[in-house]
């Protein structure tokens, strides 16, 4: 979307921009800046910078200075028809300000606001001006308390307001705390926004899929942003809703799309989408390198974590009926969504995924596919032993398990996962101390060694198959 937008960033003139709070950019328009904002969840909203400073005495000697020659900063508040009213906002970032002190903010700037031709209005002002206090520690936001011997004013910003971002009228209108039918990995509202944003929705255009869909947190807000909606799950209860938490039983999936006014999903599926797909990953009669059984322009899932509940994957019985379900280790999980999304995204369609991690993970640890390409890899911090990480790739050729001329063989080995993935491994026993529910222990889906063994029969470390394992090795 940056590139887009013809986006680029700079540094102010004769000063440092710290990065922790602002980020100084170059838009085409001011119309474009309010579409910007009618998108983005974590910004505050755009500003026009009219001075800046390290300080609050030389931001207002350099408006001063823009004042007395009609500076194109101050021009939209000097001159121009219609209402010129105006009204000045103070914030600080890293302490708190009193109501005295944000008064001798404003009183500083006295001469360069008398040179606006508007009068004051403290209601609905054609202009917002803003005056922004930047303190914000070094250290972020690890620093609980301060004393104000220790607060140092690092630079000081006079802007007038752009637009504000819609984020938290969004996030407030999806809450979880007032929709109707959530569980207890439900995913926040603000955060269901951001992953559509990462996907690159067209509203009308997109097709979205949540394999591990749950209770339908992502996919009401990618329905939400106007795209067409599927989802799968493997646990039926999570679906039809009744006895989930003492619900009533007319609640649901579709409940929030129906509290919403949203359109309903295209499809609900029962059943394990990205270990035994009910689609198919290639069709027609001919080889080539067309990209068939592509369908999807973005997956958006939270995989199942293995902390609250096990990982579980579907499983069929030697004699090829359904076997119900077997527990699976997070790195299976993962390497199956890869394959997954490479078979069935289309050419520039997105993988969106959480996944949860320790503070020591490393970017080469994550599968990797030969049609995805990694984008990003942001990080929210939970715990301090827990940390989950925000992963976006992007298909940018056919993919091997959806090419027609491709053997099973070919397609398992389209997905490389590392050996040892340690940062996203046996969270059950580094985070909650739960020895027991090491995966080590646990077979393991061929695919993730890229054997091309079936999808059907599992693989315990000693080389036994699923149907010889006990009980209690499958958890």
């Amino acid at each position: 979307a940056r590139n887009d937008l013809n986006c680029e960033t700079r540094s102010h003139r004769g000063d440092e921009i710290h990065g922790e709070i602002f980020w100084l950019a170059e838009l085409r328009s001011e119309e474009e800046a309010r579409l910007v904002t009618e998108l983005c969840m974590l910004l505050r909203g755009i500003y026009a910078p009219i001075a800046h400073g390290s300080s609050l005495q030389d931001t207002v000697h350099l408006a001063t200075e823009l004042a007395k020659t009609r500076s194109p900063q101050l021009e939209p508040c000097i001159s121009g028809a219609g209402d010129q009213s105006f009204k000045v906002f103070v914030h600080a970032f890293g302490h708190k300000l009193s109501h005295d002190e944000q008064l001798e903010r404003i009183h500083a700037f006295k001469e360069p606001l008398m040179a606006l031709r508007g009068p004051v209005r403290m209601k609905s002002p054609a202009h917002k001006l803003q005056i922004f206090e930047d303190a914000f520690p070094i250290r972020g936001h690890r620093v609980q308390r301060r004393e104000p011997s220790d607060i140092f004013v690092r630079q000081v910003f006079l802007c007038r307001e752009i637009a504000e971002c819609k984020g938290g009228e969004l996030a407030q209108k999806y809450s979880l705390k007032t929709r109707r039918y959530i569980g207890t990995t439900s995913m926040d509202a603000e955060l269901s926004f951001l992953m559509c944003n990462m996907a690159l929705l067209r509203p009308g255009r997109s097709l979205v899929l949540d394999p591990f869909v749950g209770t339908g947190g992502i996919i009401v807000a990618a329905a939400g942003r106007g795209a067409h909606v599927v989802g799968t799950e493997i646990d039926a209860r999570s679906l039809r809703g009744y006895g989930w938490n003492q619900l009533p039983s007319d609640v649901n999936v579709y409940s929030n799309f129906e509290q919403y006014g949203l359109p309903l999903p295209v499809a609900f599926v029962l059943g394990d989408a990205v270990n035994h797909s009910p689609w198919r990953t290639h069709t027609g009669s001919s080889k080539g390198s067309k990209d068939y059984g592509s369908w999807l322009d973005a997956i958006l899932t939270d995989p199942p974590y293995g902390l609250r509940e096990s990982v579980r994957m579907s499983h069929d019985s030697a004699s090829g009926s359904h076997g119900g379900t077997v527990r699976i280790g997070v790195s299976d999980t993962i390497h199956a969504l890869v394959r997954f999304a490479g078979a069935h995204l289309v050419r520039g369609g997105r993988l969106v995924y959480w996944l949860p991690c320790t503070p020591e993970f490393e970017p080469h640890e994550l599968p990797t596919h030969s049609a995805l390409k990694l984008i990003s890899y942001g990080v929210q911090p939970l715990t301090k032993r827990l940390h989950r990480r925000l992963i976006v790739m992007e298909k940018y050729r056919p993919s091997a398990a959806s090419s027609y001329s491709e053997t099973a063989s070919e397609q398992s080995r389209a997905v490389y996962t590392p050996e040892i993935p340690r940062s996203f491994t046996n969270l059950s026993a580094l985070i909650m101390r739960q020895e027991q529910r090491r995966e080590d222990r646990l077979p393991r889906v061929p695919h993730a060694v890229a054997d091309g063994t079936p999808h059907s029969a599992l693989r315990s470390p000693n080389g036994a198959t699923r149907d010889t394992l006990s009980n209690a090795a499958t958890g």
